[in-house]
């Protein structure tokens, strides 16, 4: 009785985490892989798909706002505002919250980047 009572709860479980249908009596290693599949799909197909196009567009905002001489703190912002918000546009056009993890990485990957700039600029300034 106690396994089938834990059974039960695991299914329920499960059922927390989206995956409707599935039976997930034969074990957690099983409800759990199963409940990873698909974000891990997506990380590991789209994710990086659009990861790399992200990237691609972040190069060529910086080539272009760069050359229109404005701080890089603006550019930083202005990259982030970009490209942030096609992220969470997708989140919530896709309904899936997985962007809005891409977002979270973005953000603070933009945020090291802005750090680094700023520092090697009070560097400079130190050497002149």
């Amino acid at each position: 009785m106690r396994i089938l009572a834990g059974a039960s709860a695991l299914g329920t479980i499960c059922s927390w985490f989206g995956i409707g249908g599935l039976n997930c009596t034969e074990g957690f290693m099983s409800c759990l892989f199963s409940s990873l599949f698909a974000p891990l799909l997506f990380l590991l197909s789209f994710g990086l798909l659009f990861w790399l196009g992200f990237l691609v567009l972040t190069l060529l905002a910086d080539f272009i706002l760069f050359n229109l001489a404005l701080e890089s703190s603006l550019v930083i912002i202005l990259e982030t505002l970009l490209i942030g918000g096609l992220f969470v546009f997708w989140g919530f056009y896709y309904d899936y919250p997985l962007w809005f993890f891409l977002v979270g990485i973005y953000v603070a990957s933009q945020w090291l980047r802005w750090k680094t700039i700023l520092h090697l600029l009070e560097q400079d300034k130190t050497q002149a």
